[in-house]
């Protein structure tokens, strides 16, 4: 194989993974936004209805609070999980085809952007400090989620206790 057909194969398996990932990212995120929008939604009518004395109104949102709060953390994680496939394959093209990770005399070059976020530690299933998990999308996504689902279930427990 040539050259030029090599280029225009890496080419493709560049296009083909980044669209792959651009596309579960955006759509990791767009959930995320609707989640926000539901889960404001289901908590002003839950005010409402607890306010109003209708108490299995009030369990029932509860109920689909905490539903909408657990399918969103399994979307988010299957989402997560589709952009790392994306990103490895990505990553390897840096390394292999896109960047130059040593020069000939044998001094490191520029790595691409997944190289250098694996260099530091950022990529996914790395071991990191809680420094750098406090800055990871994935931390702050599921704890809101989950927090949510909780206040949710909490709701429960008010009805119940009153």
């Amino acid at each position: 194989m040539g050259g030029r057909d090599v280029d225009e194969r890496v080419k493709l398996q560049f296009e083909y993974a980044w669209r792959w990932f651009d596309s579960h990212a955006k759509q990791r995120m767009t959930m995320f936004y609707y989640y926000l929008v539901m889960i404001g939604i289901l908590a002003n009518a839950w005010v409402a209805s607890y306010d109003k004395g209708q108490t299995n109104i009030a369990v029932a949102i509860s109920v689909l609070g905490i539903v909408t709060s657990v399918a969103a953390i399994c979307f988010d994680m299957r989402n997560r999980q589709m952009c790392t496939a994306a990103e490895d394959i990505l990553e390897k093209l840096e390394t292999t085809a896109i960047y130059r990770t040593q020069t000939d005399d044998g001094n490191k070059c520029l790595v691409g952007p997944l190289s250098a976020d694996r260099e530091i530690g950022m990529r996914e299933g790395q071991r990191r400090t809680w420094t750098q998990s406090g800055l990871k999308h994935k931390l702050w996504i599921r704890l809101l989620e989950g927090l949510s689902g909780a206040g949710f279930g909490l709701g429960i427990v008010m009805i119940l206790q009153s």
